[in-house]
């Protein structure tokens, strides 16, 4: 007959095998509906928990943590067009409006004070529209030259620096370079035009220098962006394969490293939109061959995951995109049926601890046993 201690020794074993099933079929995520309906998108997603986005061709800027509330997350009136594309960690959001004046242009950009409305009368970009920016208040974005951008706020007068191109090809949009996003390092992404083609980039000087700054293509692709990057200087974007091809796969682009290839969830194409300070990354894949549906995905630990078996379990397909992901982990992702979500990753027991209350109970049962 087996004696106590290995029933418990055998107890603890099945403890631990058990938490990792059941691990694996228990949603990682708490899920909060930001918002749902037409007209609804999200841009960016703060380390607070702050979305910045657009419902209904509005700007809003949500609460910490919160679903949207139209009584208070609006950034401008409801009589012309505006757009949330960045916040940073102080609730400074970046974006632009449409003064629809019958200008030419009518589309000016500009970046909120802390949580509060754009105002154009303190802090007009003119035709610089910022799609990014950083905890010092500094921003990046298509600039109205046709070159990307970085600005500088002292407080009392707004630098704004063209940062030029990689080669400047002839585009037909006449835009040689576009900005998308700036770390808090003042490090710039986007794409730039080069000799023969169109490349992601990655800049901290005054203008860019081609011989550093390019981040070159996947394979033998003519095109690449960068969408994010972080406080290490890590870009993450999507490049095409061959030359000329709609065949694009997700990349990263470590500083001093060659780009790299993050595939795909099986399908033939992966965008990769989003980065953290951790190194996570989140985007959207087609994750069948010859099938146009998409994932949302989270590479982390050098794997690419399907978020919705983290959210949702197996067999499921219901969120399209994943957006943004900040330093605590937390989604920003889109699904046509479930709208604009926030997850948030949720606290579990580790194998690691199980173990230890499983050995704790053994030795209980050894010392009772002896006496």
């Amino acid at each position: 007959m087996l004696r106590p201690y290995y029933y418990s020794l055998l107890a603890t074993l099945i403890l631990a095998l058990g938490a990792d099933m059941l691990r694996a079929q228990t949603p990682q995520y708490s899920i909060l509906q930001v918002n749902v309906g037409v007209g609804t998108w999200g841009r960016h997603l703060n380390n607070l928990g702050q979305v910045a986005g657009v419902v209904g061709n509005r700007a809003v800027l949500t609460r910490p943590n919160t679903a949207f509330n139209p009584a208070t997350d609006y950034l401008d009136p409801a009589t012309r067009q505006s757009f949330a594309l960045s916040v940073n960690d102080l609730g400074e959001v970046a974006g632009y409006i449409n003064l629809q004046d019958g200008s030419a242009n009518p589309f000016h950009g500009t970046h909120s004070q802390p949580n509060a409305p754009f105002n154009l009368a303190q802090l007009d970009f003119g035709y610089n529209l910022p799609y990014g920016i950083n905890n010092s208040g500094a921003t990046t974005g298509p600039g109205g030259n046709g070159y990307a951008f970085r600005t500088s706020n002292d407080g009392q007068a707004l630098t704004i620096t063209s940062l030029g191109s990689l080669g400047e090809i002839g585009l037909p949009s006449n835009q040689a370079s576009y900005g998308l996003a700036i770390n808090n390092s003042g490090v710039v992404t986007g794409w730039a035009g080069t000799t023969n083609a169109i490349h992601a980039f990655r800049t901290a000087g005054a203008t860019m220098i081609p011989a550093t700054d390019d981040l070159g293509v996947l394979g033998t692709g003519d095109f690449s962006q960068g969408q994010a990057i972080n406080n290490a200087g890590v870009v993450v974007g999507y490049s095409n394969l061959i030359l000329s091809g709609n065949i694009d796969h997700a990349f990263r682009a470590v500083p001093g490293q060659a780009m790299q290839d993050l595939g795909t969830l099986g399908g033939s194409a992966a965008v990769a939109n989003g980065i953290n300070n951790q190194g996570w990354i989140v985007g959207a894949s087609e994750w069948f061959p010859g099938f146009d549906g998409r994932d949302a995905f989270l590479w982390r630990n050098g794997q690419m995951q399907d978020l919705n078996e983290l959210v949702y379990g197996p067999d499921t397909h219901l969120l399209y995109s994943a957006i943004d992901i900040n330093n605590s982990g937390q989604i920003l992702a889109f699904g046509p049926d479930v709208g604009l979500l926030l997850l948030t990753p949720v606290p579990e027991p580790s194998t690691a601890f199980l173990l230890m209350v499983g050995i704790c109970t053994c030795i209980r049962v050894c010392n009772r046993y002896k006496r």
